[in-house]
């Protein structure tokens, strides 16, 4: 009797392990870095009310993190966090902006190491204004970024390129791990 009942949990114990092997990782994070160019812009034509005062506006890349997970072979779920710091010369201040926004993604490709894929996010931006004084001034604005055209390569770890605009910009580009 005990035999039967070894061999059969052996049997089910390596069943579970080769269905486990085939699924497909569905976890994976990004690292990744925007051009940044809308709100830099944003913050350029806004200074221009303010004559004379500003002789340079400059900017950091946005910089993002995000989680995707798998809900269909073709469509993805998660959340992005960005942050990306303006300041204007002289002294006249910065702006620390972070976006929060959950997302949607959908492969039109979805081969083993190559995806072409679109995505959307919105959410929340919070911008934290501190003027040359150091007088800090801080608000909460919409946030989004849609993005039609991506391409990842590569199968659990990748590099992705995306193309579209919002607060990130119009040109993205990262690293990717699936687990």
């Amino acid at each position: 009797m005990k035999k039967p009942i070894c061999l059969g949990l052996i049997l089910a114990f390596f069943t579970l392990v080769l269905q486990a092997q085939e699924k497909e990782n569905i976890h994976e994070i990004r690292a990744y870095l925007s051009d940044g160019i809308v709100l830099t812009l944003g913050s350029a034509i806004a200074t221009t009310f303010v004559p004379g005062a500003i002789d340079e506006v400059s900017s950091s890349p946005h910089i993002a993190v995000s989680y995707r997970y798998q809900l269909k072979p073709r469509f993805l779920v998660g959340g992005d966090m960005g942050f990306q710091n303006i300041t204007w010369k002289p002294s006249m201040g910065s702006t620390n902006y972070t976006s929060i926004m959950p997302l949607a993604e959908f492969y039109y490709l979805n081969k083993r190491t190559i995806k072409l894929y679109g995505n959307a996010m919105i959410g929340l931006g919070i911008g934290s204004y501190k003027d040359g004084d150091g007088e800090t001034i801080s608000g909460v604005f919409p946030s989004f970024q849609l993005n039609p055209i991506g391409i990842r390569i590569g199968k659990n770890y990748a590099g992705f390129l995306e193309a579209g605009g919002g607060v990130k910009g119009f040109f993205s580009a990262g690293f990717s791990a699936k687990f």
